[in-house]
């Protein structure tokens, strides 16, 4: 396994770590948040926007530029089950 410092389409302070079969690239320019993880010499397994590689951030989510669509699905609110009440007269006792 190897671990060095790299640039990496137009961030420059990025952290690549290897072996013999896949690598990861982590920016530490923007988070830090991993940019790249593929096979050695392969497709990047990110989506990577043109327009954004080498931003840090603003308003239109650069810093995401190959980690997704830099919007996050809202959550689910849980689901809660309704409880109801007892009638009065199946608490009384006979």
């Amino acid at each position: 396994m190897t671990i060095e410092k790299i640039a990496y389409k137009g961030w420059k302070n990025c952290c690549r770590i290897a072996n013999d079969d896949v690598e990861l690239v982590v920016t530490l320019d923007v988070g830090p948040r991993v940019i790249r993880f593929g096979f050695v010499g392969e497709r990047n397994e990110f989506k990577e926007y043109d327009a954004q590689l080498g931003k840090s951030g603003g308003k239109s989510g650069a810093s995401t530029a190959a980690t997704g669509s830099g919007t996050r699905p809202k959550p689910r609110r849980a689901r809660t089950t309704r409880t109801t009440r007892r009638s009065r007269s199946n608490n009384v006792a006979a």
